[in-house]
């Protein structure tokens, strides 16, 4: 568990703090330099985020992610909010998800020939945060689960879209928020 979290279940727990669980000195010594967020590996406070824009300042990057990810599934999917505020606090690009007219695109180019699946759920945003974090998955996750018999096509729509999109405006220097239409047919 984090460090954060284990010194919160050793304070609730006190005594009771069950022995299967890393002590805090022993979490914070497998923590260490393995966060964006946190300390280094020699202890010292580190910021990720503010080393990347230090050394890559015109790093461009898209953000994709499900209403259901592997590691945390937590509905205000925390692993995004964090990177996307990480990289638009310290000045860089950051983008939610490729565009709607990318993913229909992701459709076009894979050359398969059923109906495109419905995007609606995606809502396109660069550099605007959600107004509520809290249900975040819901609103700008794509649909991943297991139960839909589609979800690798699905997925590779949205792979194909958010390679397109992002060739395409390096390739054009298009770097604002809003895309009329996909670039390369502008």
């Amino acid at each position: 568990y984090s460090t954060e979290l284990t010194q919160s279940l050793y304070k609730n727990l006190g005594s009771a703090f069950p022995d299967s669980i890393a002590t805090i000195e022993e979490s914070e010594k497998f923590w260490n330099g393995r966060v964006t967020i946190g300390k280094d590996f020699d202890g010292n406070n580190f910021n990720a985020y503010t080393n990347i824009a230090e050394h890559l300042p015109n790093l461009k990057q898209m953000l994709i992610f499900a209403k259901e990810q592997h590691v945390q599934n937590c509905p205000d999917a925390p692993t995004i909010h964090q990177a996307y505020i990480g990289f638009v606090k310290n000045g860089l690009w950051s983008r939610i998800n490729p565009d709607k007219k990318y993913v229909d695109y992701g459709y076009d180019i894979s050359g398969r020939t059923d109906p495109p699946f419905s995007y609606s759920e995606i809502i396109a945003n660069a550099n605007i945060l959600p107004a509520e974090w809290a249900s975040v998955s819901s609103n700008y996750g794509y649909e991943n689960t297991d139960s839909n018999p589609n979800k690798n096509i699905y997925v590779m729509d949205l792979t194909l879209g958010a390679m397109a999109e992002m060739m395409d405006r390096t390739h054009f220097n298009y770097w604002s928020n809003d895309i009329s239409s996909v670039l390369l047919t502008e």
